[in-house]
C-alpha cells in the first residue's frame, strides 16, 4: 500500500469511531500539508476511493502556501522569479529572455529544491561541475549507444538548447562552454537568491 493511502486510510479509521458522522465539521477543522499539489491530489483521489459516502474534503494546501500564509512577506509568482532569474544570469552570460526561458524553468525548479531541502548550494554545484565533467565526456560510448541515449534522453539537444548552441561551436568550444556554465552555476544561484 502507498503512503498516501495509509493516510487516508487512518484518517478514516476514524470514522469508525463515529467522530466523522458526530462532527459535521469536523473536515473543515483538518488541514493536509504536503510537499506539492500532486500529492495532495493523489491523497484526495484515495481518501474518495476508501470512503463510500460523499464526503467533504479537508483543506489541502502544499509547503510552500502555508510558508506564503505564515509569513509577512508575498510569495513571488513563478513569471516574477523567472525575471529576476534571468536577470542573474544575464550578469554572467548574454542571452535573451526567449533563449533562456526554456533553461530557466528548470533552473528555477532546481534552485526552489535547493532551498526547500536546505542544501549547502556550494557544495551541490561543486558536486555537479565534477559530475558534468564526467557527462559531457562521451568518448568511452560507441556511436551506436550515443545514437541510441540521444533517441532516449535528448542529452545533446537539451545542452545544445541550454547552451544556445546551434552548430556554431566546435566540440571544443561546446565542452567548454558546457564547463563554464555549469562553473557558474553557485555565481548565479548566490545573485538570483540575493535579489
Amino acid at each position: 500500500m502507498k503512503f498516501l493511502e495509509q493516510v487516508a486510510e487512518l484518517f478514516l479509521s476514524r470514522e469508525k469511531l463515529g467522530v466523522l458522522d458526530r462532527e459535521q465539521d469536523y473536515l473543515s477543522k483538518i488541514t493536509f500539508v504536503f510537499p506539492n499539489r500532486r500529492s495532495g491530489l493523489f491523497f484526495k483521489k484515495y481518501l474518495s476511493e476508501k470512503y463510500n459516502k460523499p464526503l467533504l474534503s479537508p483543506k489541502i494546501i502544499t509547503i510552500s502556501d502555508l510558508f506564503g500564509y505564515l509569513s509577512n512577506t508575498k510569495v513571488a509568482d513563478n513569471l516574477t522569479l523567472m525575471y529576476y532569474l534571468w536577470k542573474a544570469w544575464s550578469k554572467k552570460w548574454d542571452e535573451s529572455l526567449d533563449d533562456f526561458f526554456y533553461w530557466g524553468d528548470i533552473l528555477l525548479s532546481d534552485f526552489s529544491d535547493v532551498d526547500q531541502y536546505l542544501v549547502d548550494a556550494k557544495q551541490l554545484f561543486t558536486n555537479v561541475d565534477d559530475l558534468s565533467t564526467i557527462k559531457s565526456d562521451f568518448s568511452w560510448m560507441t556511436s551506436e549507444q550515443i545514437d541510441a541515449t540521444e533517441k532516449i534522453v535528448g542529452i545533446k539537444d537539451f545542452w545544445k538548447r541550454v547552451l544556445n548552441n546551434n552548430g556554431s561551436y566546435g566540440e571544443e568550444d561546446y565542452n567548454q562552454m558546457f564547463k563554464q556554465k555549469w562553473n557558474s552555476l553557485f555565481d548565479v544561484y548566490s545573485t538570483f537568491k540575493n535579489s
